[in-house]
């Protein structure tokens, strides 16, 4: 019986996880650029699925990219990748169908007969009964846009398009036998050892990473080059991080692709970097990052923030719009920690962000007494250097009162910054005023 049998930790672990020391202060990995002409790709599934999300530009840009690395016997995708991907896909295309079926109109102004002697009321019916005919052929275009995705049977753009590219040999299963597998996801599940450990609670332990890296252990080591692997998973259990940002890949899963590869190098990269460093436009590029935010969001936000429709809306917009100004920066916040999100500045400092959500009003006093309950919360958030309160207003009336009556407050919070906004039409958080103390 080992000591592990025992319950007991190896104390040599460190042995095993570097075996040649040496090469931890002689190896220097080789940069993205010299490598992206003679190295291999590895598409995780999050990166397979975000052409769902994209326009017709980005799908053919994407495809390019791939025929590009296929032509060159450069792209694999993981067996588990496969397999992941042929589970989440039904999910996009049934997202997909909501977000059309949403976009169905329903115009009626109502009957009410004190108001039929009101010429004002007249005219709104009779731009009801013209607006309807509009309408109508509208709804029925939105039915047939429905009827193409629900008979959609594996034939979506997407997975025609992966179909025509992913031959058998660009899908690659790993050497590994399941019992020596299984005992590798005992050890690092033990040791909390990349990759994958952060899944040790899900009903396979956790399985799935390290199938995927036993893949890109055996590409580096029957081909002798790098690997750069393309997904959106931004876990510690893959990436090194400072402040809640990703900073690089693991030092340990570095090291044992060197020492398979004969001295190759390992990235990760997300899918927008990547389509970026192998010439995708500019306009694709933003595309791509925009849908990367909105994953980063839905990865991180806890359970019970989901029945907050608009709550949540208005932070997921504000998320957004700090992501722009501080690229991988920005976190959710810890529950305890007082603040819906914070920034995590390049000087170590934090920035604490409340995000408040303020629905139709036009009482003054209502108004006030609002502002200054949020502003006596935010005076308990004591570890962050500064703080933010965004608020999201829903309409012009209930702006104009709130920035009046900010205007004319004393903040009690020092280094604080208030700013308000709106959200645009498609779910954009626009700043209009901004205050400090």
């Amino acid at each position: 019986m080992n000591k592990e049998d025992e319950g007991q930790l190896d104390i040599f672990i460190r042995n095993s996880i570097y075996p040649e020391a040496e090469g931890i202060f002689s190896f220097r990995p080789k940069s993205l650029q010299t490598i992206k002409n003679d190295c291999f790709v590895v598409l995780d599934t999050n990166a397979l699925l975000v052409p769902y999300t994209t326009g017709k530009d980005s799908l053919n840009q994407i495809a390019s990219i791939y025929q590009s690395l296929v032509k060159t016997n450069r792209l694999t995708i993981p067996g588990q990748v496969a397999r992941e991907f042929a589970e989440h896909r039904v999910t996009k295309i049934k997202e997909l169908y909501q977000q059309i079926s949403r976009k169905q109109v329903k115009l009626n102004l109502g009957n009410y007969p004190l108001l039929d002697n009101v010429s004002e009321y007249q005219k709104a019916h009779e731009l009801e009964k013209e607006l309807n005919e509009s309408i109508r052929t509208y709804n029925k275009t939105i039915t047939a846009i429905l009827d193409v995705i629900g008979n959609w049977y594996w034939d979506d753009p997407v997975s025609t398009l992966y179909g025509e590219l992913f031959a058998a040999d660009v899908v690659v299963e790993p050497v590994i036998g399941h019992d020596d597998i299984k005992k590798r996801l005992e050890k690092d599940s033990l040791y909390k050892l990349p990759p994958g450990y952060k899944d040790a609670a899900k009903d396979d332990e956790g399985i799935g990473d390290l199938l995927i890296w036993q893949t890109i252990l055996d590409i580096g080591r029957t081909s002798g080059k790098s690997v750069i692997f393309v997904s959106l998973d931004r876990k510690a259990d893959w990436l090194s991080q400072s402040e809640g940002r990703p900073l690089y890949p693991r030092y340990e899963l570095i090291d044992e692709f060197r020492r398979v590869s004969s001295g190759q190098s390992f990235h990760i990269l997300k899918f927008s970097s990547f389509l970026d460093l192998f010439g995708a436009t500019e306009e694709v590029v933003e595309e791509v990052r925009k849908e990367e935010i909105q994953s980063v969001i839905e990865l991180t936000l806890p359970p019970d923030r989901h029945a907050l429709r608009h709550g949540l809306q208005a932070e997921e917009a504000v998320f957004k719009w700090l992501w722009r100004q501080y690229p991988e920066r920005v976190a959710f916040a810890e529950r305890l920690d007082r603040v819906d999100i914070k920034i995590n500045n390049i000087d170590g400092s934090l920035v604490g962000v409340e995000v408040k959500y303020m629905r139709h009003s036009v009482n003054p006093m209502f108004i006030r007494r609002r502002i200054s309950l949020w502003l006596s919360q935010l005076a308990a958030a004591e570890k962050y250097s500064s703080l933010l309160l965004a608020v999201v207003v829903e309409n012009d009336a209930t702006l104009g009162i709130l920035t009046s009556k900010l205007n004319r407050m004393e903040f009690p919070v020092p280094n604080l910054t208030v700013t308000v906004g709106r959200l645009s039409e498609d779910g954009e958080f626009q700043a209009v005023y901004s205050r400090s103390s």
